[in-house]
């Protein structure tokens, strides 16, 4: 996902789906990238559960960002992120994984801003890969590289103390092998329409839909899938520096399970 709150704004939070408990970096509406030659470090915790009628999963993750301003209009980014997993099963012998801790991901990218909200509403996009990514849940890591792509634009228009956004993304999945099988996971598109208000200079509130379509893997039984999910979020600028921000994500259709996602960012720059 990307997610921001401009410093005298309102609280943009567009959704690019994500995996469980996955928190992105976020993106400034006053001032949406980093500046030229500026450096921000990001720093998030999050939360994810899944409650079927077959298994019950908790899991926790922890990422770290950081932020480079190569252009005025753009900007690279790196995040890396952990994971620890509990997984339940009710069998006839009711059965728990116990914690599972590992490294999952480093993600490496780009933001662009096409235009700025004047005139005409604003225009972004990012891309992205999954420079390494370790695909299996648990024992030791399984790890491939640049396999998972994304890339998206995202519009916004400020109308004060309101902000309406729109994203559309679209990740490409390149096969890999599991278990001995070559699998091709499936493309996923999504669009996220939102609206963000600005409480006052310090707090703003907002909550937007997520729709997305996932095709169909190549693993047996596998099908094409659609989701909706409701997202809820409030910011708050701690200081001149240091802006927190707690997005919440639940399905409203499909089985992905809830999510909660705390982040911190920190400017460098006065």
């Amino acid at each position: 996902m990307l997610c921001g709150v401009g410093k005298r704004g309102a609280y943009l939070c567009v959704i690019a789906l994500a995996g469980p408990c996955q928190a992105d970096l976020p993106l400034m509406i006053d001032d949406l990238l980093t500046p030229e030659e500026s450096l921000r470090f990001e720093l998030g915790v999050g939360y994810a559960n899944q409650n079927r009628d077959y298994y019950n999963q908790d899991a926790f993750a922890l990422q770290l960002g950081i932020r480079y301003g190569v252009l005025a209009n753009t900007e690279l980014y790196g995040k890396l992120t952990g994971r620890g997993s509990q997984l339940r099963q009710p069998l006839s012998r009711p059965r728990s994984s116990g914690w599972q801790l590992q490294g999952r991901h480093l993600t490496l990218g780009v933001n662009h801003r096409f235009s700025p909200d004047t005139d005409t509403p604003a225009l972004l996009g990012f891309l992205d890969v999954l420079a390494v990514e370790n695909i299996r849940e648990s024992g030791a890591p399984k790890l491939i590289h640049a396999r998972t792509w994304r890339a998206g634009v995202s519009t916004y228009r400020r109308i004060d103390p309101v902000v309406l956004s729109l994203t559309v993304v679209y990740r490409y999945a390149g096969s890999r092998w599991v278990g001995g099988e070559k699998v091709a996971p499936g493309d996923l598109v999504s669009l996220a329409p939102s609206l963000s208000f600005a409480i006052n200079d310090a707090v703003s509130v907002s909550g937007g839909l997520d729709f997305s379509y996932q095709g169909q893997s190549t693993e047996k039984g596998s099908m094409p899938t659609t989701q909706t999910g409701l997202t809820l979020g409030v910011s708050t600028v701690i200081s001149r520096r240091l802006i927190a921000y707690m997005v919440v994500y639940t399905d409203i259709s499909g089985g992905a399970g809830s999510q909660v996602n705390l982040q911190f960012s920190y400017d460098l720059m006065e």
